[in-house]
């Protein structure tokens, strides 16, 4: 029990002797008791503190512990603080942030190089680091972040060398971006409109071939997307709706398989729903635009 005034009941109560530690104690106005569990407990304003028994060993290197504790804390309290290390330089910015890079550490390249192409715009080296940015961030599958960069590189230095490089980087970014056939083709579109336009404006580039690979990838998704909605349509005999998407298949992207499959569900619509004129029109136009193709073969035999 924690005693709440100086008078203690019973035999065990009285006032403690002196020591060095005590005489400290009363020096901070701390009233001092011993209590019959053989333990000092101390009182100042309104709060209490127990202390180790006087008369033993342990209990007295305790105490003289916590003193010493106390001074050495008002020490460092005291102690001069160290100035804060100086911020890196953009060299070493520079230098960690490429090595990083180089080292396959993407996080810690990012980290250094954002940061130096942020405050150092003038510098001629931030082409590079951009371009790098970008590209630690295609590895880390940063897609967005990574055609952000690369837009940066063509936009704030268009007579860059490395232009023709972010331009291919924004071909490839987006491209990773297209999400399946079924879904938003926001990405699909962006990655035809870099692709082409990379393929076209640098037609001698090692790496044209490969963006009109990928502009003809992405036209199959959307020629996908467009005949799987119409074949949504056609099987719930909702043929007039069904016609729209097998049309735009067939039209908008003719270079692809879609293309002739689309055309012969064209020719079934019309059948079906006993448009005999536009159904001669569709099969003809297959017959002479994909003569080679199975669904012509098949509407030929």
């Amino acid at each position: 029990m924690w005693p709440g005034n100086s008078k203690l009941s019973g035999a065990a109560g009285r006032w403690v002797g002196s020591s060095p530690e005590l005489s400290r104690l009363q020096q901070l106005g701390t009233r001092t008791y011993l209590v019959p569990e053989f333990a000092i407990y101390s009182r100042r304003d309104s709060g209490e503190t127990r202390l180790p028994a006087r008369g033993t060993d342990a209990g007295m290197n305790t105490l003289r512990l916590a003193v010493l504790a106390l001074g050495l804390s008002s020490l460092a309290a005291c102690a001069p603080r160290r100035p804060p290390p100086a911020p890196p330089t953009p060299e070493t910015l520079y230098r960690e942030g490429m090595a990083a890079y180089a080292a396959r550490r993407y996080d810690r390249a990012i980290e250094r190089l954002e940061s130096f192409a942020r405050d150092n715009f003038g510098d001629a080296r931030v082409p590079e680091a951009r371009l790098t940015l970008g590209r630690a961030r295609v590895s880390k599958r940063e897609y967005v972040a990574a055609a952000a960069d690369f837009q940066r590189v063509v936009t704030d230095f268009p007579t860059h060398p490395l232009g023709r490089d972010a331009r291919f980087g924004m071909c490839d970014a987006y491209t990773r971006l297209s999400p399946r056939p079924q879904l938003d083709p926001e990405y699909t579109n962006a990655a035809i409109g870099h692709c082409e336009a990379f393929a076209r404006d640098y037609p001698g580039a090692a790496e044209a071939g490969l963006a009109t690979q990928r502009v003809a990838e992405m036209r199959a998704k959307l020629a996908q997307k467009a005949y799987e909605n119409g074949m949504f349509y056609f099987k719930r005999r909702a043929y007039d709706a069904a016609v729209v998407y097998f049309e735009d298949a067939a039209t908008r992207f003719p270079n692809t398989h879609f293309a002739p499959t689309a055309l012969l569900r064209m020719y079934e619509s019309y059948q079906r729903i006993g448009y005999t004129e536009e159904a001669a029109e569709v099969r003809a136009r297959l017959l002479r635009d994909y003569a080679a193709s199975p669904e012509a073969r098949g509407l030929a035999g």
